[in-house]
């Protein structure tokens, strides 16, 4: 079995070599999961920083500034853009719902919010999958776009 520095170090070549996708298989060969390289402490510094509460780290303001300095802004003169939110999600809050919704007002897109009240954060993609198809399918038709369930979406407060 593998060192925890070994395994850092297998984790860090991947990061600065792979794309993104590329790794998930490296993590899985490893046994690991990708919570498993998590520091907690560290994730509550980022939180405290992110949310104004708690403590806020040098490493973890660097980390927040780098991060928030790195975002790429939307193309208001892109394509439309569809969210799917779901009731149940205990994943994506709402107010991160609405903290995506005003990072796409601002960027001057108006995205479609779609809410499934029954969904979780697992089942809203195959349940309103056949929406995103149609929905997908009439904006590269230049069609109207599909109508959806929706719900108001509250403020941002981060």
């Amino acid at each position: 079995m593998a060192s925890k520095a070994e395994h850092r170090a297998t984790l860090v070549s991947a990061i600065e070599s792979l794309c993104v996708s590329g790794l998930a298989p490296v993590v899985a060969g490893m046994g690991q999961a990708f919570g498993d390289f998590l520091d907690g402490g560290f994730i509550a510094e980022v939180k405290g920083c992110l949310e104004r509460t708690g403590t806020c780290t040098p490493a973890a303001a660097a980390y927040t500034a780098h991060t928030a300095a790195s975002v790429v802004p939307l193309d208001a003169k892109g394509p439309p853009a569809l969210i799917f939110s779901g009731g149940q999600d205990d994943q994506v809050t709402a107010e991160q719902i609405a903290c995506t919704v005003e990072f796409a007002t601002t960027s001057g897109l108006t995205p479609q919010l779609c809410h499934g009240a029954g969904d979780d954060h697992f089942t809203v993609v195959t349940n309103r999958r056949d929406e995103a198809i149609a929905w997908g399918e009439a904006a590269l038709a230049g069609d109207k776009l599909p109508a959806c369930e929706t719900v108001p979406v509250g403020d941002c407060t981060w």
